[in-house]
């Protein structure tokens, strides 16, 4: 009796009820106050134990697209702490004399610099940016970019100067020294195609001879200019 007396005033009473919202600083870009705001609107004279952690990470998260994840501790009796972490910047985009940072979701980052080598990419079609929320880049166009770029690298050991980025053909072309274009699909695996160079060694030399391009999006074949 004494114990559920216990846990029946803890879980009812006033003394563990929200009072206070604390949100770290993780990023220059993130509106703290108003995430603050939010956090307080929702669990602000609430009790600690009652919170549905869950639901208000995913109504912070709903805020930003730039918002990868959210960390929330109960900080007993009565505050809460948030933290709020947004996606990696991995790339910066030239479109035109315009240079923009994207981060890992494919939105531009503004206010911040990378803290990690980031892909160069080009666009090589023409796009019309005039959302500030808007996604220049496919996930998972930008994630098959970089992961080819870095094999690329690795297998071939040529350095890449830039990648060019058509979105609406779901390709990219890998830049090298001499203005090399070699031709990928985003839609198939990128170890594949980029393997096909290392089998055609004797006959394509790429460190020797300049290409216009180097065309690997067709299966089982290499077409080159």
């Amino acid at each position: 009796m004494v114990i559920a007396a216990g846990i029946g005033l803890t879980y009812f009473s006033g003394s563990f009820n929200v009072q206070k919202v604390s949100v770290l600083r993780s990023s220059l870009d993130l509106p703290l106050a108003e995430i603050e705001q939010l956090v307080t609107e929702q669990a602000f004279g609430t009790n600690m134990f009652k919170l549905d952690l869950n639901q208000l990470k995913k109504d912070i998260k709903a805020t930003r697209p730039d918002i990868a994840r959210v960390e929330i501790e109960k900080k007993y009796p009565s505050t809460l702490q948030v933290a709020v972490y947004k996606y990696p910047i991995v790339a910066e985009l030239h479109i035109g004399t315009e240079r923009m940072f994207i981060n890992e979701n494919g939105y531009r980052v503004d206010g911040e610099t990378p803290d990690r080598d980031t892909l160069t990419l080009a666009l090589g079609e023409s796009m019309q940016i005039d959302n500030p929320k808007q996604q220049i880049v496919r996930p998972d166009h930008l994630i098959a970019m970089r992961d080819a770029a870095f094999y690329f690298e690795a297998l071939i050991d040529i350095p890449l100067l830039i990648v060019r980025y058509l979105p609406a053909a779901h390709e990219a072309h890998l830049i090298i020294e001499g203005n090399t274009s070699i031709w990928i699909d985003l839609t198939s695996d990128y170890h594949t195609q980029i393997d096909k160079l290392v089998q055609a060694n004797n006959e394509i030399h790429l460190s020797k001879e300049k290409y216009q391009y180097v065309d690997l999006r067709v299966r089982n074949k290499i077409f080159y200019k």
